[in-house]
């Protein structure tokens, strides 16, 4: 993967790639759609996908991004709906 390769590039390679074919952060958040941000804080943080370091760079599986980022949709989805319900008040 080259450095200033284009949206539309990572997201060809993201396309092409194979379930257990390696991929970087920046083909994996433009492959589904977040912020390369987000993957970055789940790698301190922890929560993300599985990762791989090679070198300095941080590699993914690709079905491991893709089956994370169900489950991460799945969640953001719970979360919103119980902030959404906690906030209402009955008078």
């Amino acid at each position: 993967m080259k450095k200033n390769e284009t949206p539309e590039e990572l997201l060809k390679s993201f396309a092409d790639a194979g379930p257990d074919d390696l991929i970087g952060k920046r083909e994996a958040a433009i492959g589904i759609g977040v912020k390369i941000t987000l993957l970055e804080s789940k790698i301190s943080r922890g929560g993300g996908p599985m990762y791989q370091k090679i070198g300095k760079h941080v590699c993914y599986r690709k079905q491991d991004v893709l089956d994370w980022y169900e489950k991460y949709k799945n969640e953001k989805k719970s979360r919103s709906y119980y902030i959404q319900t906690a906030t209402i008040r009955y008078y």
